[in-house]
């Protein structure tokens, strides 16, 4: 797993500047300690004063109950950068949006120059503007990452999401992918289409400045999200996951992924990969929702390394329809053996099911261009079919073109035993599902051997267990900082519920968390 080296305090030393350090990469490029030659300057400081009396109150509840939980103001940010004197500084541009106003600004610059007057306040961030375009590089995305560190520390902000312009990602790509890594934040970077760059504004308002930009940015970023205060999920008019915000929230970078694995499995992805690429091979996979469980959150995870690498895969869900979704649950509880005794797929329910699948299929996906079409008219290469919900995409895609493979993969527990007993519920079930699903090439199981019925054939039979994403909001690693707020935020739902809250750290917790679903709970007492 990636570490990323600092202080927790986001304070590097004043004498030497030690740049946040990317343990082991390459790509995202490896600091060291420089010495500096010019501090930074204040065009514009920040003036948010911090919440004293909230801070104080916070840390005597800490002392008096013992609880580690903070209160956060949630706030979002734009941060925008503009290259000065042929290069030898940049102004960035700093923005603070409540969900409601603008509250805060700055801006801030970085030289080479040693003459350079204005010595910014905050001492705990001393930087400078190295002449290489590697150095410059890092030395931009650590001066940010400390800045919006500090800032938030310092005024009890937990910002949710920052919009970064198109000149930001050219000269400090890193930047997006430390902002979510070190700080939690979700970068959205902004396309130069929808405003996101000086060079798209200034053809309206030639005076444009990296403050106004910055402010545009924070709202343009603040759009993106819901009511949750999380990104919404993004789903086009043909029904396309449009995964990260149509890749504006650039959450990771290569380079992350290839440090978290041996070099043999690197080199096989790369390879892979690239014989995609040159190919011109395109992939899509179907699945019944772009959120909610663990295929959901394997996709996103798959379509994000994929467009890293840039392979042509796409995602692909069917327009909802409460009364199908109610039927396609009671299978899967059929299939496990859970679901109540009386309960059947009728053949009107089937037909219900069919009657959904074909209705999306034939609006969204297989005219021509569509992932269903044939490859002569546009469609894809390769189709993934993921879980029984629709099976009959399977029989679709190879009516459009019979040598198009086809994979379907159950990810969920099958009671071989029920499935092979006649009159069973599973055993109907099972009948309609591999009626279907037979004739994908392979069939690829979650890899227990009862969860597959005998009526699979081993020569199509392949295995693979469900995967994570190390780098995904629910798996990368936390400061104490972020995790004092989502304690807080945890405990603040269970007040709403009427729950008792969590008593960490004055109790220990042994926690599960799982679906509430038998192949993928524990058994407890």
């Amino acid at each position: 797993m990636i570490v990323w080296e600092a202080s927790s305090e986001l304070v590097p030393s004043t004498e030497t500047y030690m740049l946040y350090q990317y343990t082991s990469q390459s790509d995202i490029t490896t600091a060291h300690n420089e010495k500096l030659t010019a501090p930074a300057q204040e065009k514009h400081a920040f003036e948010a004063a911090a919440p004293e009396k909230h801070i104080e109150r916070m840390r005597s509840i800490k002392e008096e109950k013992g609880e580690i939980g903070i209160a956060l103001s949630e706030i979002w940010a734009g941060i925008t950068i503009e290259e000065k004197r042929g290069g030898e500084s940049v102004d960035i541009g700093f923005a603070c949006h409540d969900g409601t106003y603008n509250i805060d600004f700055a801006v801030h610059t970085l030289s080479v120059d040693p003459n350079i007057e204005g010595v910014l306040q905050d001492t705990s961030c001393p930087t400078f503007l190295p002449r290489n375009r590697d150095g410059q590089e890092i030395a931009i995305a650590s001066y940010i990452i400390c800045i919006v560190g500090n800032y938030s520390k310092k005024n009890q902000y937990k910002f949710l999401g920052c919009g970064l312009s198109q000149e930001l990602l050219q000269l400090s790509a890193q930047t997006a992918a430390r902002l979510w890594a070190e700080l939690d934040i979700v970068p959205v970077v902004i396309p130069d289409s929808e405003g996101g760059s000086l060079l798209s504004g200034r053809t309206v308002d030639p005076t444009l400045g990296v403050d106004e930009l910055a402010d545009s940015l924070s709202r343009k970023c603040l759009s993106f999200f819901g009511p949750n205060s999380q990104p919404r999920v993004q789903v086009d008019f043909t029904n396309k996951v449009e995964v990260d915000l149509a890749s504006r929230a650039q959450l990771t970078a290569l380079a992350q992924y290839e440090q978290s694995v041996n070099s043999s499995s690197w080199s096989a992805a790369v390879k892979y990969s690239q014989a995609l690429k040159q190919s011109g091979k395109k992939m899509a996979f179907f699945s019944a929702t772009p959120q909610g469980g663990g295929v959901a959150l394997m996709r996103h995870a798959l379509i994000r390394f994929c467009h890293l690498l840039g392979v042509d895969c796409t995602w692909w869900v069917p327009k909802p329809k409460p009364e199908v979704f109610r039927v396609t649950k009671t299978n899967h509880n059929i299939l496990q053996g859970v679901a109540a005794p009386g309960e059947r797929l009728t053949e009107e329910r089937q037909q219900l099911i069919k009657d959904w699948i074909f209705s999306n299929a034939n609006r969204y996906w297989t005219r021509p261009g569509g992932p269903l079409a044939p490859r002569s008219q546009g469609g894809v290469d390769c189709v993934f079919v993921d879980d029984p919900q629709m099976p009959a995409i399977v029989e679709i895609a190879k009516a459009q073109d019979p040598t198009r493979p086809v994979v379907f993969r159950s990810h969920i527990q099958i009671r071989s035993d029920l499935a092979a007993q006649p009159e069973t519920p599973a055993a109907g079930v099972w009948n309609w599902l591999w009626s279907q699903a037979q004739h994908a090439d392979p069939f690829i199981s979650h890899p227990v051997a009862a969860f597959v019925p005998s009526a699979v054939g081993q020569a199509s039979l392949g295995y693979m267990p469900a995967t994570t994403d190390w780098f995904d909001g629910l798996n990368k690693e936390l400061s104490n900082f972020d995790t004092e707020y989502y304690l807080h935020e945890f405990n603040t739902q269970c007040l709403r519920q009427r729950m008792t809250t969590l008593q960490y750290p004055k109790r220990d917790y042994i926690i599960q968390i799982a679906r509430f679903d038998p192949s993928k709970a524990f058994q407890m007492s």
